[in-house]
């Protein structure tokens, strides 16, 4: 077995190398459940997009509408300011919705990250407290008998 994968103790058990308490398995775990959020995040960020893109494209084809039944240039100009403050106004609104999901998501992981650390803090403090061994000092001093 490679020295890379011996721990502290040098035992090659993952479950008991600190004193049988287990280290990575909280950690693990609330990552798994935090893959699963940022999974579902990804979807509904995705989800957000594609419903977004449908309404500006629809609000895009409507505009060449508006414009065939402009009369004047200056009807022309107002179709012009009108779709592109309804366009910045939108895209604003979408933005701010997305950087939601990314604040929520942030806000998931340091959750994630804490629960993770209270688990295996708990564990060091209800586990089971096998010394891990320990190197004797070698006294200088001749041995008396």
């Amino acid at each position: 077995m490679s020295a890379s994968r011996r721990h502290l103790n040098g035992r090659n058990d993952p479950e008991t190398a600190f004193g049988g308490i287990d280290v990575w398995g909280p950690l693990l775990s609330n990552m798994q459940a935090w893959t699963r959020q940022v999974s579902d995040t990804n979807v509904g960020i995705q989800r957000e997009w594609l419903g977004f893109i449908d309404r500006r494209l629809k609000a895009d084809m409507a505009l060449t509408q508006e414009l065939a039944g402009c009369k004047a240039p200056d009807e022309v100009m107002r179709t012009y300011v009108d779709f592109m403050q309804a366009a910045f106004a939108d895209y604003q609104k979408e933005f701010t919705t997305i950087a939601k999901f990314g604040g929520a998501l942030a806000g998931e992981a340091i959750e994630t990250i804490q629960a993770a650390g209270e688990q295996t803090a708990e564990s060091f403090a209800t586990g089971p407290h096998e010394r891990l061994p320990s190197r004797k000092r070698q006294s200088s001093a001749p041995p008396t008998h």
